[in-house]
């Protein structure tokens, strides 16, 4: 299972290079690129919502950012974390951190915490 994160991480900095080391306009390709080239093995974690793989994909969420500027983008990064925030404990929280202060949704986060612990309180 290491190796299922750590080969999803090594796909993901080459991704990192090619969207943050880009002399060019960004295309949606090298954007999403990263979701063709990770394994079946961790996409079933993904899907079975482990802490690690969703922490791993929070990293992801900060790339499409960079096509926000298209209409058809806006507000999908801030979406995405927004979930897996949801889903992750406390501990993995703050293993996201960076990715949450990157796309910015930092407040929200707390917001959207704080009125679900009040609904629950009630």
């Amino acid at each position: 299972m290491l190796e299922t994160y750590r080969q999803a991480v090594y796909e993901l900095r080459d991704c990192y290079v090619a969207v943050y080391q880009s002399t060019t306009s960004l295309a949606a390709s090298d954007i999403f690129g990263w979701l063709f080239k990770i394994s079946d093995e961790y996409l079933n974690l993904l899907k079975d919502r482990t802490q690690e793989a969703l922490s791993v994909f929070a990293f992801f969420c900060v790339v499409p950012r960079k096509l926000e500027m298209c209409w058809w983008m806006e507000g999908f990064s801030s979406h995405l974390m927004s979930r897996i925030y949801e889903l992750l404990d406390e501990e993995h929280r703050l293993w996201i951190r960076w990715p949450i202060d990157e796309i910015g949704v930092s407040f929200l986060l707390l917001l959207s915490s704080w009125s679900k612990m009040l609904l629950s309180a009630q």
